[in-house]
């Protein structure tokens, strides 16, 4: 369930932004420690930002207003840096175990008195804080409905991204190319990944089985035959015949459906590169 009130939050984790350094990968190798050690990077600076309607964000980064600047664009609203702390990105975990009571999402927290209070007590003992803005109750409301709807398409876009890249390498039929097509088909169509199994009948030929919806359904041996590969086209967009092979056309098709995937939810940034046709023809 996604919680639309900030004051109703539970509170979400995430993962720690920042590349891998070698020295951390090391410590990591010999050592037990936490998420927040296995991703600190060195001289990050720990950062307090807040949105148009209130909602406060705790984070790290080498370039605060780098960050402030990418955020204003990946959450769709104007934000504003309230606080800097040079060289102390290595306690963000423990700030937000401080604040845990106050999240609303991520690395989102209300904007209460009693939030702002805790936020200033962990981080500006000795300052007064200047809060460029008040809670928007409404504006927040709305603000992370559309946050949790921009998480769920990101996911499904790396599950799709994912799934995609293998497919630079499908060359020839093959049933392990059958399955991850499939699952293509239904991420773009549903957003979820349909589990399933594999075996071999009776005569030794490999068989995937699969459950959408509660109903078992037989895996199109996609990359072998073409009236297979034909479905995977989109409605609308499918030819009446594709001149290639049965396994170039399951990569078109995938093309096509990825690209009416892209447009129906609307993503602004260009994509990976198209799949390349195979060397290899198969009928």
């Amino acid at each position: 369930m996604h919680w639309a009130d900030p004051a109703d939050h539970p509170g979400f984790g995430r993962g720690f932004e920042g590349s891998k350094v070698t020295e951390i990968m090391k410590l990591m190798s010999e050592t037990k420690c936490s998420p927040a050690v296995r991703n600190y990077v060195p001289n990050q600076a720990l950062y307090v930002m807040q949105n148009q309607h209130g909602l406060i964000k705790v984070g790290r980064s080498l370039d605060p207003e780098l960050r402030r600047r990418a955020l204003e664009y990946s959450e769709e609203c104007s934000i504003s840096l309230v606080l800097v702390r040079p060289n102390e990105g290595h306690r963000e975990e423990e700030v937000h175990l401080q604040l845990g009571e106050h999240r609303v999402a991520g690395e989102w927290f209300d904007c209460t008195p009693q939030a702002r209070r805790a936020i200033e007590a962990a981080l500006a003992p000795d300052q007064c804080v200047a809060w460029p803005c008040t809670l928007d109750r409404a504006g927040a409301k709305a603000w992370l409905e559309g946050f949790w709807e921009r998480q769920d398409t990101a996911h499904i876009q790396r599950e799709i991204s994912r799934a995609y890249s293998r497919l630079r390498d499908m060359n020839e039929p093959g049933w392990v190319w059958d399955g991850v097509l499939w699952d293509l088909h239904w991420l773009m169509e549903t957003g979820i990944r349909p589990s399933g199994s594999v075996e071999r009948d009776a005569n030794g030929a490999v068989v995937q089985r699969t459950w959408v919806e509660g109903q078992e359904l037989m895996v199109p041996r996609f990359t072998a035959e073409r009236a297979a590969a034909m479905t995977l086209w989109p409605e609308g967009d499918r030819p009446a015949e594709f001149p290639g092979s049965v396994v170039d056309c399951c990569k078109a098709a995938i093309e096509a459906r990825r690209a009416r995937w892209r447009n129906r939810m609307g993503l602004r940034r260009a994509g990976s590169k198209p799949i390349a046709s195979g060397s290899r023809q198969s009928s």
